[in-house]
Order: structure tokens, then C-alpha cells, then sequence
């Protein structure tokens, strides 16, 4: 189990977590590193051992990062899609990263951001989650659904 918690105790900004590994069948948990404002989404990178966060930069920008579990340190992997509305991503088993912007699903290559699939004309609102079922048959979205002007 991967959870982040508040810092507590010194003044820190609002958003510095402590991010930790949570052993369910032990009861304990053991912290890993501190970082300001990441993202909600945690993935392991299938066939590795590195968790995927977003995360600022030294330029303050969002950035795709692998947190490598054995020695705690960070490479950067991609920039975020430009201004996306979500901060959610997706690895599939081959592994490819999955990432949404709008009604749009992109796949990050070696040049950047492909457009896999727009679903803007099926899709009432901009897709906030993503979810690859193992077999990678099925991708579930989260939509936000915008209301209907009347």
C-alpha cells in the first residue's frame, strides 16, 4: 500500500506530503521520501521497481517522475500534457503510459505525446481517471460530466 501523508511539526507548504509504503499484512508502514505537491495518482511502472508520480520540477512545472524504490531517487520521465485538466495516468502491461486531456487519450512515445483515441464526440465532459484492465482489453475513464445550458 502506497499512501501520502501531511507533514506535520515545522512550518512546510500546504501541499508537502510524506509519501510512505504501508505493509497491510504487518500493520506497519515506513516513510519514503517528502515531496511538495505531488499528484494524487501513484503507479508502479509494470516490470520495475519504480513508482510513477507527477510532481513539480525545479522550474515549478508538472512532471511525470519514477521514484526509484530502492535507492529514493528521482528521473525524470515526461512533461505532463499541457494544460491538462487531469493529473491522473495509466501504465499498461507492455508498458505504454496512458495520460488524458479533455476527451482526448494520449500515449507517451520517444518524441513526446501521441493522441490515441478522441472521444469528444462521445463523452459529455473531460475524463478525470484512467484504468487498464491487466489483460489491456478494456480502458475505463472517469468522465466529468459538464451541465447541459439550458
Amino acid at each position: 500500500m502506497l499512501a501520502g501523508v501531511p507533514v506535520s511539526g515545522e512550518e512546510k507548504e500546504p501541499w508537502t506530503m510524506m509519501l510512505q509504503i504501508g505493509y497491510v499484512n504487518y500493520g506497519k508502514t515506513r516513510p519514503v521520501v517528502e515531496m511538495p505537491k505531488f499528484s494524487r495518482a501513484l503507479q508502479l511502472k509494470p516490470g520495475s521497481h519504480s513508482l510513477t508520480v507527477i510532481r513539480e520540477n525545479e522550474a515549478g512545472e508538472p512532471e511525470l517522475s519514477l521514484l526509484d524504490l530502492d535507492s529514493l531517487e528521482f528521473s525524470p520521465l515526461a512533461k505532463t500534457l499541457e494544460g491538462s485538466y487531469s493529473n491522473d495516468f495509466v501504465w499498461t502491461e507492455d508498458p505504454f503510459l496512458l495520460m488524458a486531456d479533455d476527451r482526448i487519450v494520449y500515449r507517451l512515445a520517444d518524441d513526446g505525446w501521441v493522441m490515441v483515441r478522441d472521444f469528444s464526440d462521445m463523452l459529455p465532459g473531460p475524463i478525470t481517471r484512467l484504468a487498464v484492465r491487466p489483460d489491456n482489453k478494456q480502458l475505463a475513464m472517469v468522465v466529468w460530466e459538464v451541465p447541459l445550458e439550458k
